[in-house]
């Protein structure tokens, strides 16, 4: 199910850097499928105004993008 799906599913540590990522959101973020993703930031794909559900979850909360 999470290659089979077409929707991007992430997860995320606490400093925004994805631990797992199917194959749907490295299209999407223009990953190659072999790309280890220790070096990728989270904060580096996205645009600043995607920040806000990081904060939530830095702060014990929970965020859906």
């Amino acid at each position: 199910m999470f290659e089979s799906t077409p929707d991007c599913i992430r997860l995320l540590d606490i400093d925004g850097r994805p631990l797992l990522m199917n194959r749907a959101g490295r299209q999407l973020f223009g990953l190659d499928e072999n790309a280890t993703l220790e070096d990728v930031a989270w904060r580096d794909l996205v645009h600043r105004s995607a920040e806000g559900p990081d904060d939530a979850c830095r702060n014990g909360g929970t965020a859906r993008v």
